[in-house]
């Protein structure tokens, strides 16, 4: 028996190291990353005339130099932000991903809901963006409704950021009636995306 003893502990040291050799692998964490909003800007939508704008036709006026992004819907217009992002790799190696926007430039007295949509992919600027050079409003990617005087958290864009191509994608924001507005990147605070890659 005593001669057996030593063979036995082998025994079952061989088959420990067999049953960890074949364990599940654990999972790898990974990272989240973020980026800063690379371009922003206000597009007006209107068969009303604007003053303040070119030839007094508020689809030609230019706001992606405003410190302030808007959105609302009234009788006979529509006032949208879009806001464009170049993630580090494709949309398809996206596995998880939030938008958070900076506070709203005033306080909201009612609660107000903030829509998001995916941008047609077309190139555009700051300095020029306008009603009527604006990408397409594509689908609607989600719809949140934010309390009364309460700023939003990050709110999940997971499918816009999908859709990036060659990393490149824009969301516009829109409201569905009651007017609300937050500080753009003009004002020292963009907005900020956060994501996760597929490992």
């Amino acid at each position: 028996m005593q001669l057996l003893a030593p063979v036995t502990i082998a025994i079952g040291a061989a088959l420990m190291m067999a049953s960890s050799a074949f364990a599940a692998p654990q999972p790898v964490a990974v990272a989240a990353t973020s980026v800063p909003a690379l371009k922003d800007a206000t597009i007006y939508r209107s068969g009303t005339g604007c003053s303040q704008c070119p030839n007094s036709d508020c689809n030609q006026c230019t706001l992606g130099t405003s410190t302030t992004l808007s959105a609302s819907l009234g009788a006979r217009s529509l006032v949208q932000s879009i806001i464009g992002f170049q993630l580090p790799y494709d949309g398809s190696l996206v596995k998880t991903c939030t938008i958070q926007i900076p506070a709203f430039s005033k306080p909201n007295t009612v609660p107000v809901t903030i829509t998001i949509n995916n941008a047609e992919h077309k190139d555009w600027s700051d300095a020029t963006i306008n009603g009527a050079n604006a990408p397409a409003v594509w689908s609607q990617v989600t719809s949140v409704t934010i309390p009364a005087y309460a700023n939003a958290g990050p709110i999940d864009i997971s499918t816009a950021c999908r859709n990036a191509q060659r990393g490149s994608f824009s969301v516009y924001f829109s409201s569905p009636g009651t007017e609300y507005s937050f500080w753009s990147k003009e004002s020292g605070n963009p907005a900020i995306l956060t994501f996760t890659p597929y490992v």
